[in-house]
C-alpha cells in the first residue's frame, strides 16, 4: 500500500517523531574542546580581500570543471546521527579533488571508520559517539593525529562500531570470513581551524574550498523544503528565529549566488540522498545568518602524502604482505619524504606560504633560494656571469630559472640523500657532518650534487626540505632526517655530537692532533672522539660511543627510558620501515 504525503504517517513524522532528541547528528564540543587559532599558517582572510570575491562562486564549476566528489545519504542502510560525520568528510573529499586538481581519483575518506574512533570530548574511556553526534572540531582534532582509509576499506553501515583494526579496514572471501588490512592508504588534515561570518566563509571557500558549518534545521525544512524554495527563486528561506542552541545539523558549504531579484544565497550539500533537495543540494538564503548557518564554521588542509606515493609506483600493496616499496628510505613516519615535498608539488610549500586562486605569489624559502610557482625554481644568482650551465636561462636581473631538467634533479639529489642518511639504522637515522655526506653522495653516485649548480652548500640546499632533513649543533655542523613519533632515538648520540662541537668551540677540542697530520680536521676530530668526555653532560648521557667512521650509527637505548614504539598513527610499520 502506498503512503501518501498526506497521511497520518507523514503527519507524526512532521510534526510529533521529530522531538530535540531526534536531532540530525551535531552536538557541540565547545564545553570541552576549545577553538584555538591555527599556528605558523597564512589565513585565507590574509590572502583574499573582500574586493577579490566574485558575486558567484560555486566549486562544482569552475572553468567549467567540477571540483566536488559523489553524494551520499546517512540514513541508509538505516537512521544514524552522523551529519557531523558526512558534512565534515564531504568538505574533506573536495578539498583532496582541489588540492590534486580533478586528478584521478577521487577520495572519499571512509565515514564508518570516523564513526567507529573519533573519541568522545567528554570522556575518551567511554566508546566513540557515531550516530550519537559530535561535531567537525573533533573530527579534525583526531584526524591531526591519526589517518583513516578511504571507503573502499569500511563502506558505511550507519550503527555504532569498536575502534579495532577489522573495523578500520578489513577484506573478506568464502570459506574464510573477514580480516584486518593493515597496509591501507591513509588520509588526515595538517592544520585546521573555526570560523563564522559571511565575508569570512566565502574568503575560506574562494581560498581554499568547501568547508563544514552547523545550522538549525526543523521539520519544515526536512519534510517541506522543496515547497518553501520553490516559492522563493529555489532559495529556502524562514521567518523562525533560532539560536544557538537549536544547532542540530552539520553540511558542507561550497559556494554562493544571487538570484535574479537580488537575494543572496549559499550553495550547500547536504547528506541526505540525491531525492532530497536539488540532487541533494540546496540553497539557503546568504548575509542574515538564516538557520545560524553563519556562526559555526569549520574547514582543514587535508594530507595524502601517501596516495601520492602509491600513484607514483612506489608503493604496491596486497592482502596479506606488506606493501613492496620502490627503494625508500627507512624512518620514523615516512620522513614526510622527500617524495612527499619535492620542489614540483606546490602544496609541499603551503606551511610557508601556499598559493591560492588568483594568488600567484613568489615563495621564500632559504638562502637566496626560492620557488615562484610549481613549475619553476628561481634561483639568485652570487655571479650572473657564471650560470651558463645546460638547461639555464640568464636574466638581467640576477637571477636565473632552471628548466624541469634540473628541477627533476633537485628531486632526485634529495632522495639520494635520504636514502644515505637512513641506510642500515633501525628506523633510520645515521647524523653527518654535511661535507663527509657531500663525499659519500659523490661516491655513490660518481658525480657532484644538483646544489652545486645553485652557488649554495649541501646544509642550505638541505634546508629546502624541512620535512625531511634537519641540521643541528650550535653552529649547523651535523645533519639527519627529521624523525616525527621518534622522539628519544639518537638522542644520545647526538647529544654528545653536540658537546663535542661546543667543547671544540670553547678549545677542549682542536684540530693539530699528533700523528694525524695526513688526515683534514674533521677526520683528526672524529678519530679522537672516543677519548672525550665532559662534565656538562646531562645524567641521562651515556659514555660516548665507539666510533668506526666518520658518521654516527644509532639504536634503541637499552634503559628504563628506553623507545617505546608509538601508536600506530602514521602506519610507518604498515609500510614496511620496521617496528618504530
Amino acid at each position: 500500500m502506498k503512503i501518501l504525503p498526506g497521511s497520518l504517517f507523514w503527519l507524526c513524522i512532521s510534526l510529533l517523531c521529530l522531538t530535540t532528541d531526534a536531532n540530525h547528528g551535531y552536538r557541540s564540543s565547545r564545553k570541552w574542546l576549545p577553538r584555538t587559532a591555527p599556528q605558523n599558517l597564512v589565513t585565507a582572510d590574509a590572502l583574499v580581500s573582500k574586493d577579490d570575491l566574485p558575486a558567484s562562486f560555486d566549486w562544482r564549476s569552475v572553468g567549467g570543471r567540477n571540483f566536488v566528489t559523489s553524494d551520499v545519504n546517512q540514513h541508509i542502510p538505516q537512521y544514524c546521527g552522523s551529519c557531523w560525520i558526512h558534512g565534515t568528510t564531504a568538505a574533506l573529499n573536495d578539498r583532496i579533488k582541489i588540492m590534486r586538481k580533478g586528478q584521478f581519483p577521487d577520495v572519499m575518506l571512509a565515514r564508518q571508520v570516523l564513526m567507529n574512533c573519533v573519541p568522545d570530548p567528554q570522556n575518551t574511556s567511554v566508546p566513540p559517539p557515531g550516530c550519537d553526534g559530535g561535531d567537525p572540531w573533533m573530527i579534525h582534532q583526531y584526524l591531526m593525529k591519526n589517518d583513516v582509509p578511504d571507503e573502499t576499506c569500511m563502506p558505511y553501515q550507519a550503527r555504532n562500531m569498536q575502534c579495532n583494526p577489522s573495523d578500520q579496514c578489513r577484506n573478506c572471501l568464502p570459506k574464510h570470513g573477514c580480516w584486518p588490512i593493515d597496509t591501507w592508504t591513509g588520509y588526515g588534515v595538517s592544520s585546521f581551524g573555526n570560523l563564522s561570518g559571511e565575508v569570512a566563509m566565502m574568503k575560506e571557500i574562494y581560498a581554499r574550498g568547501p568547508i563544514a558549518c552547523s545550522f538549525a534545521t526543523d521539520a519544515m525544512f526536512m519534510m517541506n523544503y522543496s515547497k518553501v524554495a520553490s516559492e522563493n527563486e529555489g532559495v529556502f528561506v524562514t521567518n523562525k528565529t533560532f539560536t544557538t542552541d537549536d544547532i542540530d545539523h552539520t553540511m558542507e558549504v561550497a559556494g554562493w549566488g544571487t538570484t535574479a531579484s537580488g537575494m543572496k544565497y549559499w550553495i550547500i550539500r547536504n547528506s541526505w540522498g540525491t531525492y532530497w533537495g536539488s540532487n541533494g543540494w540546496l540553497k539557503l538564503k546568504r548575509g542574515v545568518n538564516m538557520l545560524q548557518s553563519e556562526s559555526e564554521c569549520d574547514w582543514a588542509i587535508p594530507r595524502f602524502g601517501e596516495l601520492d606515493e602509491v600513484l607514483a609506483g612506489r608503493v604496491l600493496g596486497s592482502y596479506i604482505s606488506k606493501p613492496s616499496r620502490l627503494r625508500h628510505t627507512r624512518s620514523c613516519d615516512i620522513l614526510d619524504s622527500t617524495l612527499e615535498e619535492p620542489l614540483t608539488y606546490y602544496k609541499s610549500l603551503e606551511p610557508i606560504k601556499p598559493h591560492w586562486p588568483r594568488s600567484w605569489r613568489r615563495l621564500h624559502l632559504v638562502d637566496g633560494i626560492r620557488v615562484r610557482d610549481m613549475d619553476t625554481v628561481v634561483v639568485s644568482s652570487r655571479n650572473s656571469l657564471s650560470k651558463t650551465k645546460k638547461g639555464l636561462l640568464r636574466s638581467s636581473s640576477g637571477t636565473v630559472t632552471y628548466s624541469s631538467t634540473h628541477r627533476l634533479k633537485v628531486d632526485l639529489d634529495a632522495q639520494e640523500i635520504a636514502y644515505i642518511l637512513g641506510d642500515g639504522v633501525p628506523g633510520g637515522g645515521h647524523a653527518w657532518t654535511p661535507s663527509r655526506l657531500a663525499v659519500e653522495f659523490k661516491t655513490r653516485t660518481g658525480r657532484p650534487g644538483v646544489w652545486m649548480h645553485y652557488d649554495i652548500g649541501l646544509s642550505s640546499f638541505l634546508l629546502l626540505f624541512p620535512k625531511t632533513f634537519e641540521v643541528f649543533g650550535p653552529a649547523n655542523e651535523f645533519v639527519r632526517l627529521v624523525r616525527k613519533n621518534c622522539r628519544t632515538l639518537l638522542d644520545n648520540v647526538e647529544d654528545a655530537m653536540v658537546r663535542l662541537a661546543m667543547g671544540r668551540e670553547d678549545g677542549r677540542i682542536h684540530y693539530n692532533i699528533a700523528d694525524s697530520a695526513s688526515q683534514d680536521p674533521e677526520d683528526k676530530w672524529v678519530k679522537h672522539m672516543n677519548d672525550l668526555s665532559f662534565a656538562s653532560a646531562s645524567p641521562k648521557a651515556h659514555i660516548l660511543p665507539r666510533l668506526t667512521t666518520h658518521r654516527l650509527k644509532a639504536a634503541y637505548i637499552k634503559s628504563n627510558d628506553s623507545v617505546v614504539a608509538p601508536e600506530r598513527t602514521s602506519r610507518s610499520d604498515a609500510l614496511g620501515f620496521g617496528n618504530l
